[in-house]
């Protein structure tokens, strides 16, 4: 009973002080650093947060200090030794939380682990926070990592400077404001750019191509099988056509015999009569 109250004692002093962080984020710029992170550093109470998340098995409540951590740690390396732990937590649901500990790049290669790439942008409803976050890996990332990002994500993030698609998918999430999301994607292709004329600098413009292929390879296979069957329709088609030709054909040169039998034995009647 005692253990169950002190849990709950502890779980909802982690939400007041989540909330008192979130809060003191609100407007933070680019770059700028949490106001409440050195006084709580040098306190202790980050220590005592660090030391509870690695205690406590509850994954709810090592979420709560992931998301503390993901606020006051904006634009700072988070603590190495529960670093990969917090970002794994974060990475299924939280990307507006990794796009601000994204902006050091001391936390990239824990974000992109597992080839994170690949699954920026896979739930449509998160997409100005999966721009922000590709904005910032691309910007303050190393240069492998920034070749990453950009190779992965151009062709889905160029779909949003097209007015159509645009359209089309602000009618499905009316939540998302058109011009913020085409101003976004237009950021984040600028970076793009800068990053393809660094790949063709360096000699490696095929890694591009390659990375388009790959990209494009699942949905490519399934239009192969369509253009295969189209090919083989229009295969058949020709084939039968051929065929048809071919009993046309026939049947016109048995016509034009019957026509000269006709012919020939009209003359040789014609001669008898002549001769009687």
């Amino acid at each position: 009973m005692q253990e169950s109250q002190d849990k709950d004692v502890k779980k909802y002093a982690i939400d007041n002080i989540n909330q008192i962080i979130q809060n003191g984020a609100i407007e933070l710029k680019e770059g700028q650093q949490h106001p409440y992170h050195n006084q709580l550093s040098s306190d202790g109470t980050i220590t005592k947060l660090i030391q509870q998340f690695k205690d406590y098995d509850n994954t709810d409540f090592k979420l709560k200090i992931a998301n503390s951590f993901a606020y006051l740690f904006k634009a700072l390396p988070l603590p190495p030794d529960i670093k990969k732990e917090i970002i794994e937590l974060l990475k299924p649901a939280f990307i507006e939380e990794l796009a601000f500990i994204a902006e050091c790049s001391d936390n990239h290669d824990a974000i992109l682990n597992g080839n994170y790439e690949n699954n920026l942008f896979k739930y449509y409803s998160d997409t100005l926070e999966y721009l922000q976050l590709t904005y910032y890996l691309i910007k303050f990332g190393s240069n492998a990592n920034k070749k990453r990002v950009a190779l992965a994500v151009k062709d889905k993030v160029e779909r949003f400077i097209i007015d159509d698609y645009l359209d089309e998918f602000i009618q499905e999430y009316s939540l998302i404001q058109r011009d913020l999301l085409k101003s976004e994607a237009e950021e984040v292709l600028s970076l793009i750019k800068t990053v393809e004329e660094l790949i063709e600098q360096e000699g490696e413009f095929e890694e591009i191509n390659a990375q388009k292929i790959w990209n494009r390879q699942k949905d490519d296979g399934k239009d192969d099988e369509n253009d295969n069957e189209i090919d083989d329709d229009y295969e058949e088609d020709e084939e039968e056509q051929d065929n048809d030709n071919k009993e046309q054909y026939d049947e016109e040169i048995e016509k034009e015999k019957d026509n000269q039998m006709k012919d020939k034995k009209q003359e040789e009647d014609d001669d008898d009569n002549i001769n009687q």
